[in-house]
Formats: C-alpha cells, sequence, structure tokens
C-alpha cells in the first residue's frame, strides 16, 4: 500500500476482524464499529449522536434522497424535530424512521412522531429490514461480560439523568477505579456525563436495556 494510503474497515465485530489491517506500512485505516476494541495501538473517536438540527437535516437528505419532491420535512420542522429528538440523534434510529417516510409518502410527519412518542413500542417501530436498531444493540450487549451488564442495568435503572462512578460503585460494591474503567469500556454503549465522573445512557439504549428478559 502507497505511503499515506487511507483505507476503510466498516462495522467491525471485534478486535479479530482488523488485526493486521492496520499494519500497513504507511497506511492509515479507519475503523466503524459498534463495540469497544480494547487496546489495539490505535487512536480511538467516540462518534456522538448528532444535535437536533443535524438530525433534522439527515432525515431531510434521506427523504427527498428517495422522494426529491417530498417537502414533509421542511413543511413541518416542530414534527421533524419530534422525531429526530425521538430518535436521540442516533443516526441508524433517523435513517431507519427516514425509510419508513420514504415508503410512505402520504404518511404524516405527526403521526411517525406520535408513534414514537409511546416508549413501550419506540424500538419496535425502528425496525427495517437490515436497519434495527435492537439488533444493532443486541451485538454489543452480546459482548459484554456478566460484570459489565450489570453495571449496564444499574445506569439503565437509576432515576437520575447522569450518575456518578461513586453512586455505581457504591450500588455494586465494587473499589471505584474497577467501575470507572468498566464504564469506559462501555463507551459504546454509554456517554460520559455533564458533570464531572459521571455517566448517562441515551434512551433508545435504556428503553432496550430496561426490556431486556431478566433486567429489573
Amino acid at each position: 500500500m502507497e505511503q499515506g494510503a487511507l483505507a476503510r474497515a466498516g462495522q467491525a465485530r471485534g478486535p479479530a476482524a482488523i488485526e493486521g489491517r492496520h499494519e500497513a506500512r504507511g497506511a492509515t485505516t479507519i475503523v466503524t464499529t459498534p463495540v469497544h476494541l480494547g487496546g489495539l495501538g490505535t487512536d480511538r473517536m467516540v462518534l456522538r449522536p448528532l444535535a437536533t438540527t443535524d438530525a433534522t437535516r439527515l432525515l431531510q437528505r434521506a427523504v427527498t434522497m428517495a422522494h426529491p419532491d417530498d417537502t414533509r420535512i421542511l413543511d413541518h420542522p416542530e414534527d421533524a424535530a419530534r422525531v429526530a429528538d425521538l430518535c436521540d440523534g442516533l443516526p441508524l434510529a433517523l435513517r431507519t424512521a427516514a425509510v419508513l417516510l420514504a415508503e410512505s409518502p402520504h404518511r404524516p410527519l405527526a403521526t411517525l412522531a406520535a408513534d414514537l412518542a409511546d416508549p413501550r413500542t419506540r424500538l419496535a417501530e425502528l425496525v427495517y429490514p437490515d436497519r434495527d436498531l435492537r439488533t444493532r444493540l443486541d451485538t454489543g450487549h452480546a459482548r459484554l461480560d456478566p460484570a459489565q451488564a450489570r453495571l449496564l442495568r444499574l445506569l439503565a435503572h437509576s432515576d437520575e439523568p447522569e450518575t456518578t462512578t461513586s453512586a455505581l460503585a457504591a450500588l455494586s460494591a465494587e473499589p471505584e477505579d474497577v467501575v470507572r474503567d468498566r464504564l469506559t469500556s462501555l463507551l459504546h454503549l454509554i456517554e460520559s456525563g455533564t458533570a464531572p465522573d459521571s455517566w448517562r445512557m441515551r434512551a433508545l439504549v435504556r428503553l432496550y436495556v430496561r426490556a431486556r428478559p431478566g433486567t429489573s
């Protein structure tokens, strides 16, 4: 491979999927993955959910790619923003919503927003072949060890929008440094909070974890 070349490895499911790819001399490999890869001598960048404005723009672009004359997003900005927010700014959820709209060109945006508003059925609404958010979350969750899964459940069932490492350490009866390291390994499913040493979870991920069998 030529000096300074750029390669891309999409949706790697684990370290084994990319081992050796980044070793080509002079090459830079960009890897996209929904899971934490651990230490592979790589630089890591966590892609955050989109802000409402950007999420609405993604909806508009995706819908008009299928139907260039579709003006529902532009004509109903409040409903579009509501759909974007209910998708948590997650690109996969937004693209699924866009496909659902494109498939039903006469479906009002307000109807989709109303369907997504019910937390009991929101994940079930965001399903389309090859665009199932729940299946993608299953992939990430399946790689967790029992301690990681338990910590994720504790965070999902917290009544606070953000939870500190110390609070989670107390709930799990483990040292703070161990819990902090474990939380860092979950950054494909959770986010750092706005307060120091705190953590938060997107609503769709929270709904997913709470709905898993055996979660209470």
